[in-house]
């Protein structure tokens, strides 16, 4: 009997102290052997957004406050340099020849002969239409004979270029076709004029206007000329370009 109590009560012991341990380890952790903390590896900071790409600041465009701007072609050449518009575009009777090396027009709003030497931009000139009607025995010198394919200007345009270029010497060379009559496009600016000549554009409107300038014959047997167009610029100093 007290063999067996003994045994009895070494169970119950074993099973206390059991029950105290799990309840230590459970409740605080103190009793059990304390694993050093292990540290964790902090990864290196890494930027996940890209910079932003530089972009050049927009410079913007200078234009002019004016009370009256072009329209159509004419604004789409329009520039600072040459100013506002000083008045609507309208029709006009002109005459036009191609040089070798140059332009020469006419308008008859003015009386007046432009010179434009070069052949995309140059310099420009403005004289008075020397010629007059009945003075003149023929419309241009019989001793000057142009190369062939080549042809020398007449009436006005040949005394311009005869007097005043020099003729044949002249910078601007021979002329490349005769002296052609068209309804062109002309609207003046402050600091120039643009002028304009586009078969395309003669609608029975645009005739009609161009009507004024021509005696009845002339404007009867009037027709758009298919080998000529031009745009001009001319600038009051004296310069000009092509913008077509």
């Amino acid at each position: 009997m007290p063999n067996e109590r003994r045994v009895s009560f070494r169970r119950i012991a074993v099973v206390l102290a059991t029950f105290l341990v799990a309840t230590c380890v459970t409740t605080t952790g103190a009793c059990a052997p304390q694993r050093a903390p292990e540290e964790t590896p902090v990864p290196s900071p890494t930027s996940t957004v890209e910079p932003p790409t530089p972009t050049p600041t927009a410079i913007p465009t200078p234009t002019l406050a004016c009370a009256l701007e072009p329209v159509g072609e004419f604004r789409e050449a329009w520039n600072s340099e040459i100013g506002c518009p000083e008045d609507e575009e309208k029709v006009i009777w002109c005459a036009w020849q191609e040089f070798q090396d140059g332009y020469m027009l006419w308008r008859i709003d003015t009386g007046k002969i432009y010179v434009l030497e070069g052949v995309y931009n140059g310099t420009w000139q403005e004289y008075a239409d020397p010629w007059e009607e009945g003075k003149y025995l023929v419309d241009l010198d019989p001793d000057i004979v142009p190369p062939p394919g080549l042809a020398q200007p007449k009436r006005g345009f040949g005394l311009i270029w005869r007097e005043q270029l020099g003729g044949p010497r002249s910078d601007m060379g021979w002329a490349l076709m005769e002296e052609e009559g068209l309804c062109a496009v002309v609207q003046p600016f402050e600091k120039g004029a643009m002028l304009r000549y586009n078969p395309e554009e003669h609608s029975d409107d645009l005739v009609e206007e161009c009507q004024v300038w021509l005696s009845e014959d002339l404007y009867k047997f009037y027709w758009p000329r298919e080998n000529i167009r031009f745009g001009v610029v001319l600038y009051a100093d004296n310069s000009w370009h092509l913008y077509k």
